[in-house]
């Protein structure tokens, strides 16, 4: 049988309680209850289950230590696996893995989180030597569409036509490169010596940007337009209230839209700044510095690019050729 996620979800509870619907431990033809999808009941996950370990590992420095924002995603992965809790850990077999992936193959977005939750699971067991190896390395994560940068007349756009609230939500992003709930968290009391301190809501980088002058212009006008108290939010919607990051998105998504941005959205502006901080010649450290991206990858890609875009420049300067002049002479059907 094809394994198949329930409908709805239902989590996963804390460890030790029975108020759920676990899958009936069982073995069949020699094949562990992985293979098939199975009958439910209810009752407690026993131990070495899967639902024992997610309970493990929900107690371990590993997982406290995550951001809440990472927390959340991991929790709905679990979510969407509980229908497998009462499985056997240990038998646990990269196939399954991979078919709960193409189950979830029409978002591929949750299908990568759930794979990268099922991995942090399988790394914390294989430590603690509840498994010998661990059967999410390397499965593949399916493509998603990416978050795309502005183009200059898209920025201009925008920065033209918005309204104030959001306009102001627009230089934040473009002039400091970071992420949404951090736009969000940042107040006036975070100013200071000429910067921006930013601890980043995801990874829990400390981050001092210094204020771009552009950036540091608009705050002097919106500072007057506000009540700059060190606990009030720099970014508020039109009533004077901080911006719910989820709101944010989506009245920026719509005012794009009006707008005829396709395309363009929150995000996009954080890899605006990256890819312009790249074309300007800063090395992949520097663009780290400001938008704190924790690993490299990332970051080389926009370096890449803009290297690729100057010896290009210089590879058809340096073309030496004939010129080729001639009249102009219209197309004529032969």
């Amino acid at each position: 049988m094809t394994l198949t996620l329930p409908s709805p979800r239902r989590p996963l509870p804390p460890a030790g309680t029975a108020n759920w619907r676990p899958g009936a431990m069982r073995k069949r033809n020699g094949q562990s209850g992985w293979d098939d999808a199975v009958g439910m009941k209810r009752g407690k996950y026993g131990h070495g289950t899967l639902g024992w370990v997610i309970g493990r590992y929900r107690l371990s420095p590993e997982y406290q230590r995550l951001a809440p924002a990472t927390k959340k995603i991991y929790e709905a992965a679990f979510d969407r696996l509980h229908d497998y809790a009462q499985e056997e850990f240990s038998g646990l077999r990269r196939r399954h893995i991979m078919r709960v992936r193409d189950d979830l193959a029409h978002s591929p977005a949750t299908a990568n989180q759930v794979i990268t939750a099922i991995g942090a699971v399988c790394r914390f067991a294989l430590d603690r030597e509840m498994i010998e190896t661990d059967p999410s390395h390397r499965v593949p994560r399916l493509k998603t569409g990416e978050w795309r940068r502005w183009t200059d007349a898209e920025l201009d756009k925008f920065y033209q036509s918005a309204y104030e609230a959001l306009r102001r939500v627009f230089v934040m992003a473009l002039f400091t490169g970071q992420r949404r709930a951090d736009l969000c968290r940042a107040t006036w009391g975070d100013i200071q010596d000429g910067g921006i301190n930013v601890v980043q809501q995801k990874t829990g980088a400390h981050l001092w940007i210094p204020l771009h002058p552009t950036l540091e212009r608009h705050l002097a006008i919106w500072k007057s337009d506000a009540t700059p108290l060190p606990s009030v939010t720099i970014l508020t919607s039109t009533d004077r209230t901080p911006w719910p990051p989820q709101v944010l998105s989506c009245a920026f998504r719509n005012e794009a839209d009006k707008l005829g941005l396709n395309g363009c959205n929150l995000h996009g502006l954080r890899k605006t700044a990256a890819a312009k901080l790249a074309e300007a010649g800063c090395s992949a450290r520097q663009i780290m510095a400001i938008t704190g991206h924790s690993t490299m990858n990332e970051v080389e890609r926009y370096t890449r690019q803009a290297e690729q875009r100057r010896l290009a420049s210089d590879a058809i300067g340096a073309f030496d050729a004939p010129a080729f002049e001639a009249p102009y002479k219209p197309l004529k059907r032969r």
